[in-house]
């Protein structure tokens, strides 16, 4: 039982790694992509 415990906890944070290593790349994307309009707003 513990293996399956440890193989799910495996799985998840390897999933849990990649989704966020993912919208970190997006969010820096669209910071670039938005570079010039959030100057122009003051943001």
């Amino acid at each position: 039982m513990k293996d399956c415990i440890k193989k799910i906890a495996f799985v998840f944070s390897g999933l849990f790694i990649i989704t966020g290593t993912f919208v970190l790349y997006s969010i820096e994307n669209v910071n670039a992509q938005r570079h010039q309009k959030s100057t122009e707003l003051g943001l």
